[in-house]
């Protein structure tokens, strides 16, 4: 077992199937629990990416909730059709299309979420083909 600190860094290997392990990679789950809170990590360079963020300095405020996903890898596997691979290949191609959800608390609730340009460019592409297809199919 890691250790950051005194916080233990877990592994957990999951069974996936094929389609599972092209998203997330072959490698185990890691977790550790801090005083205050919960790390999970899991793809590439997971426990890497834990000790990173077992390091890294508190943020301002009160953090109740960080929560970060790279939603490019996700589409392209759930991609179905040709036009929807293509537009994933082509969105994603330098740009992992990271989405940032983030709750603070204190005197005020805060909620910040972000996401990447390359995520609407995904989804413009894929309405398009829907519209062009629409409008060949007629009314």
């Amino acid at each position: 077992m890691a250790k950051v600190g005194n916080t233990g860094i877990h592994q957990v290997t999951i069974k996936m199937d094929p389609k599972e392990q092209k998203v997330l990679g072959d490698g185990p789950v890691f977790f550790a629990v801090s005083d205050d809170a919960l790390f999970l990590a899991l793809g590439k360079d997971a426990q890497e990416a834990l000790k990173d963020a077992l390091t890294a300095p508190p943020a301002p405020g009160h953090g109740i909730l960080h929560y970060e996903v790279k939603v490019g890898p996700l589409l392209a596997v759930a991609a179905q059709k040709e036009h929807e691979k293509a537009a994933a290949k082509k969105a994603f191609a330098n740009d992992p299309g990271l989405i940032r959800l983030s709750v603070e608390g204190g005197q005020k609730l805060q909620i910040r979420f972000s996401a990447a340009i390359s995520i609407l460019d995904f989804a413009a592409s894929v309405a398009q083909k829907a519209q062009e297809a629409k409008f060949q199919g007629g009314f």
